[in-house]
């Protein structure tokens, strides 16, 4: 079973889903994203890590989004999920 990191529940939070697909029929198509187009943009050791470490920090917030500073001045972003959930 593979590891992902979002679910049917946080791209409905995104944009509107289809309700005829289960939510193993779903996954499918989120590890395909994973797999084949966030994997590519990403070097391959960080993506094994984020999958590995996902539930702890810093990996959750760049997963999830938010805030941070940098050279003194504040940032938002919106994190993989959002990338994943299109």
């Amino acid at each position: 079973m593979p590891i992902l990191l979002i679910d049917k529940t946080k791209v409905a939070t995104k944009l509107q889903v289809a309700i005829g697909y289960s939510d193993s029929e779903f996954n499918t198509f989120i590890n395909e994203a994973q797999e084949f187009d966030f994997k590519q943009l990403v070097q391959e050791n960080f993506y094994f890590d984020l999958l590995a470490k996902k539930a702890e920090d810093p990996y959750k917030k760049l997963i999830e989004g938010g805030d941070y500073t940098y050279n003194e001045r504040d940032y938002y972003f919106q994190g993989i999920a959002t990338v994943l959930s299109y």
